[in-house]
């Protein structure tokens, strides 16, 4: 029965879950994310710049749970709208291993989601894998999204109305620019072969 439940939810589609269109800009206005965010945030920015042989811009079209892992493992397929490390075709598939457990508190051991129809950006190693299982961010508005909790979903322009609300306690936001700094900045490590 889980498995069916399982297989169910994976098949939702982007446009089955959008309710509100708040912008991402009108999220943050009157909001900050907290300086231990920040910090993190650049620690792992670097920390995925120097791991990663490859970094795209694109959407899910498909994904699957695949046998490995007992079955945590996922394996998808995307449309690559741009590369922003590292080169290739319009068609990628990814892996996405299971790496560990949800940490309370500790927003880098959420694993990363996909959902088929949502824009995404994700850094793969040297054999397509997404960086530590959770280095694809939702891409909205400049910005990329990264839930706190494995319980939120991933879209923060649908999860909620948002009044009176603020984003950064759901959400790890994370300006693009941040990421072309850290990837002109950091190099990717001698050990992966571009």
């Amino acid at each position: 029965m889980l498995e069916l439940l399982l297989a169910f939810s994976l098949q939702v589609s982007a446009q089955e879950l959008m309710s509100s269109s708040i912008s991402p800009k009108t999220l943050l206005l009157d909001e900050e994310q907290s300086e231990d965010d920040i910090e993190l945030i650049e620690e792992t920015l670097q920390r995925y710049a120097k791991a990663s042989r490859s970094v795209i811009v694109g959407e899910i079209i498909t994904m699957r749970n695949v046998e490995s892992n007992l079955g945590q493992d996922r394996e998808a397929e995307v449309i690559v709208e741009k590369w922003l490390r590292g080169t290739g075709g319009v068609g990628q598939t990814i892996f996405i291993p299971y790496n560990a457990p949800f940490i309370e508190e500790e927003w880098s051991t959420v694993p990363g989601k996909v959902v088929r129809g949502y824009p995404v950006i994700i850094f793969l190693d040297n054999q397509g894998r997404v960086l530590e299982g959770n280095a694809i961010f939702f891409y909205d508005g400049k910005y990329l999204w990264r839930n706190k909790r494995p319980a939120l979903f991933l879209n923060p322009s649908y999860d909620r109305e948002w009044v009176d609300q603020n984003p950064y306690d759901d959400y790890v936001v994370i300006p693009v620019k941040r990421v072309e700094y850290w990837l002109a900045a950091q190099k990717a490590a001698s050990w992966i072969r571009l």
